[in-house]
């Protein structure tokens, strides 16, 4: 039997369509103004034309490390998005208008992406 991956795609959606959490993805944006200095903006990311994405965020328990780019980090959350999900590390994905969890790492998969972060606060 012949795995179909426009079905597994499909599948992952329906479930994280009935999970129903949404969060807005915003990427670092760094200009510099006349005097030199980085003025950083945090810009949407937007998700296939809108501003919010569906996800399912498990906070995890017990410890998880991992190095990334020479770092130990530990995770605090794991976020489980459509496969279609522009996401890449050090994006942060808004909860609420201050909550969001920065992301540490990705796996992408052929029907889905997970991203590990940590949490933090403005």
């Amino acid at each position: 039997m012949a795995i179909n991956l426009n079905d597994m795609k499909a599948d992952t959606n329906n479930i994280l369509s009935d999970w129903q959490q949404e969060v807005t993805i915003k990427r670092k944006n760094i200009s510099y103004n006349s005097l030199g200095e980085a003025q950083i903006q945090w810009q949407i990311v937007t998700q296939n034309g809108s501003q919010t994405i569906l996800c399912d965020i498990q906070p995890l328990s017990g410890d998880m490390k991992a190095r990334v780019r020479g770092l130990e980090i530990d995770y605090s959350h794991q976020i489980f998005l459509p496969s279609y999900a522009d996401i890449q590390p050090e994006d942060r994905l808004y909860i609420n208008e201050t909550d969001y969890l920065t992301v540490a790492d990705l796996a992408v998969n052929p029907d889905h992406v997970v991203a590990f972060s940590r949490s933090e606060k403005e």
